[in-house]
């Protein structure tokens, strides 16, 4: 007997705190249940949870203009890059400290975030 089963949704977990995003459109919602992301399609009334998660719980979320590029902070100061279209992580860098916030800028080549006591810019044009 053969049994595929794919992780595809996060259910029992409750929303703890965090950054609750919308599309650019406004067309898909992502919230950090826990130490995990859940994307909610409200045009086509469907969720998924993204098959990764954080070591703690996700606090800080940002959205490329494009729609593609996730950034997501846990507590503990983890940074994720993560790609929606293949739901893979691309990049992981941790910080000593918590992240405050995270922003896009308005062009989406670049992103700030703020740490406690001191702010940090990634000025790669790749993203």
């Amino acid at each position: 007997m053969k049994f595929s089963y794919k992780f595809s949704n996060l259910l029992g977990t409750v929303y703890r705190r965090g950054d609750i995003i919308f599309s650019n459109d406004g067309s898909t919602v992502l919230c950090p249940v826990g130490n995990k992301i859940s994307v909610y399609d409200l045009r086509n009334n469907r969720s998924h949870t993204l098959p990764f998660e954080a070591r703690f719980n996700y606090t800080s979320l940002a959205l490329s203009p494009s729609g593609i590029i996730l950034i997501a902070a846990d507590e503990e100061g983890e940074v994720h890059i993560i790609n929606l279209n293949f739901r893979h992580i691309l990049y992981r860098r941790r910080f000593n400290q918590p992240i405050k916030s995270v922003k896009f800028s308005p062009d989406g080549k670049h992103f700030a975030l703020t740490k406690t006591n001191a702010g940090y810019s990634q000025l790669d044009h790749g993203i």
